[in-house]
């Protein structure tokens, strides 16, 4: 259930581009650890290992909260979840990991991308607290 909403293009994204980017890095982090994984199956489909890498993205995490009500009434979030946002550029999947504040949230499903045209401005991630042991 990811929404993607279109606009025109032109100077009009360009303009939208520049906001996004100046949000993130007014209200943004820059020392967000993102933690792709690649999954390694054998002859019967079964997990067999892993590789990951790790890179630091410039986003967003914010709480869900009760104030968040749509998206915890169609089941997208709960409370506790985070949304993280970022630049459209950055390539998250389900199951990468991220770390802030040494806390790792494993990354659940998108939840919105916003679009103008052709022209790709941010997405936002349902992120959930990795248990810890």
């Amino acid at each position: 259930m990811v929404t993607e909403r279109n606009g025109s293009g032109g100077s009009f994204l360009d303009q939208n581009r520049s906001t996004t980017l100046t949000i993130l890095n007014k209200l943004g982090r820059n020392d967000i650890a993102l933690t792709h994984r690649t999954e390694s199956r054998n002859a019967a489909g079964r997990l067999s290992g892993f590789t990951s890498a790790t890179s630091t993205i410039l986003g967003d995490l914010q709480f869900v909260t009760f104030e968040d009500r749509e998206m915890i009434d169609e089941g997208v979030a709960n409370v506790g979840d985070a949304i993280l946002y970022t630049t459209y550029d950055i390539t998250i999947d389900k199951k990468d990991e991220v770390k802030v504040d040494s806390v790792v949230w494993r990354v659940k499903r998108r939840v919105e991308a916003e679009t103008i045209g052709t022209g790709k401005l941010f997405q936002a991630w349902v992120c959930t607290r990795k248990n810890v042991d």
